[in-house]
């Protein structure tokens, strides 16, 4: 599992895709691409989902 410090550097390094419902509710709730990216460079991880069915997750 990734920590949260390798997610942000690939996040800030566009290592990232959106999912089409991503961008839905980005676009219902007026969030911008850089709103995004300001909250991962101050991003805390509140809980890990090592066994996660689609893989290991977290919650940030």
């Amino acid at each position: 599992m990734l920590t949260l410090e390798e997610i942000q550097a690939k996040f800030l390094r566009g290592e990232r895709e959106n999912t089409f419902h991503a961008l839905e509710r980005m676009t219902e709730r007026n969030i911008t691409v850089v709103e995004i990216v300001e909250a991962m460079q101050n991003a805390e991880c509140i809980e890990q989902y090592p066994l996660d069915k689609y893989g290991a997750s977290m919650l940030i």
